[in-house]
């Protein structure tokens, strides 16, 4: 769901393969930040992409609080990378 205002803001995974092997990503969030396109509300995105876009979720009721999103990477050869955790303030 995006929120009425339109705010929203976007993270990249950059990451480069010594192989050359095509890469997929996932994306992980808790509920204080949805992502775009995923329609369900799932916390965890498998889409591809290496970037994401992200816009305020739902069960914070906090007028500001802080979000959460992280990245993994994988090839088809078990090559795996966790990018680690981003921390976004969010304002209701």
């Amino acid at each position: 769901m995006q929120r009425p205002d339109g705010m929203q803001t976007s993270g990249r995974c950059s990451v480069t393969d010594p192989d050359g092997d095509k890469l997929h990503f996932g994306w992980s969030s808790d509920c204080r930040l949805l992502k775009k396109g995923n329609l369900l509300g799932e916390l965890t995105l498998y889409n591809g992409n290496r970037s994401l876009v992200v816009h305020g979720g739902t069960c914070s009721p906090a007028p500001v609080d802080t979000g959460w999103v992280s990245c993994e990477v994988w090839d088809d050869r078990g090559g795996y990378a966790y990018a680690g955790h981003v921390f976004i303030v969010v304002r209701q």
